[in-house]
């Protein structure tokens, strides 16, 4: 599962994994799809913030 770090206008800025899948090929691709990825920015106060997601990824054939 990855990591993503979210800037103040929704895109994905870091992706680090916290759980190998085992394979690094399955690894990459879920961290690369988050390029391709756009959030609604985080609010604290409301104020937009940059935070942390812990996303899961699943694969399909």
């Amino acid at each position: 599962m990855p990591w993503f770090y979210i800037d103040e206008q929704g895109l994905v800025q870091k992706t680090v994994v916290q759980k190998s899948s085992g394979y690094e090929a399955m690894d990459e691709g879920g961290m690369g799809m988050a390029n391709q990825m756009n959030f609604s920015p985080a609010k604290l106060q409301d104020e937009k913030t940059a935070c942390w997601l812990l996303q899961a990824v699943t694969f399909k054939t």
